[in-house]
């Protein structure tokens, strides 16, 4: 018998597998290593039916295959989404504050620099983000929040003020703050309504009616004294026109 004869008829002869990938098998093993073990062997991926090589399959389809199904890539952080790879995408929806995955890192829309898991990202930009949308709760003035708490509001007209004095009142708008001290608090020293008669007293609003009414006759004193000089006054100017007028007709 010739050698291939031998190799056609003896099962335990080797022959080189027909697919080329480079082994030599025996011949009565030869048929499982084609349809089991040869990884040159035909083969249909089980989610696409992609026909290649299994090698090929395995090793350049199933990366690509969006039929595959992949883990989300958050899973370690608790994301239990399974789906196919084209699906992925659309599940992780990238740098979008809407998404499935709660678990996706996303940024914050308001460019405050700082990134958080979707599930934690609207809580961020509702109460704790520096640059979120922030109206100013006492006159409707919008801008960022750190804007108006940190610039606006040292400004506002309308924002609250304790009175300086701590005269214990209710809070005052910045606008009526000054008009407060000048006309209301107890607490503002003020001069006496007679300083203009040259009474140089001072003391407390809520004390100085005490004042005006226990020094009632030197306040008169004064007055008289102010209204004699001004009538003095008057009459120097009054006979100073009458020189005047008497150079003029001469």
């Amino acid at each position: 018998l010739s050698q291939n004869s031998v190799h056609a008829e003896c099962q335990f002869a080797k022959v080189a597998c027909p697919y080329s990938c480079g082994d030599n098998i025996q011949q009565s093993l030869l048929e499982e290593h084609m349809a089991s073990n040869c990884l040159n062997r035909p083969f249909i991926c089980q989610y696409c039916d992609h026909e290649a090589t299994y090698i090929s399959v395995i090793n350049d389809h199933w990366p690509i295959c969006v039929k595959c199904p992949v883990d989300c890539p958050m899973n370690s952080l608790g994301c239990q989404w399974v789906g196919e790879r084209g699906d992925l995408n659309q599940h992780l929806n990238d740098g979008s504050v809407e998404g499935q995955c709660q678990f996706a890192a996303v940024s914050c829309p308001y460019s405050c620099g700082h990134a958080f898991k979707r599930c934690e990202i609207k809580e961020h930009m509702t109460n704790d983000c520096p640059n979120r949308p922030f109206t100013c709760d006492h006159c409707d003035y919008e801008v960022t929040y750190i804007k108006v708490t940190r610039e606006h509001w040292e400004v506002c007209e309308k924002y609250p003020l304790q009175c300086p004095n701590a005269c214990g009142g209710d809070a005052i708008q910045r606008q009526h703050l000054e008009e407060h001290l000048h006309k209301e608090c107890p607490l503002e020293v003020v001069q006496c309504e007679y300083s203009y008669a040259s009474c140089d007293f001072q003391c407390q609003r809520q004390h100085m009616q005490a004042h005006v009414i226990e020094r009632t006759e030197a306040h008169l004193l004064l007055v008289a004294k102010v209204v004699s000089q001004k009538s003095k006054e008057q009459e120097e100017l009054q006979d100073k026109i009458r020189r005047q007028d008497t150079r003029i007709e001469e």
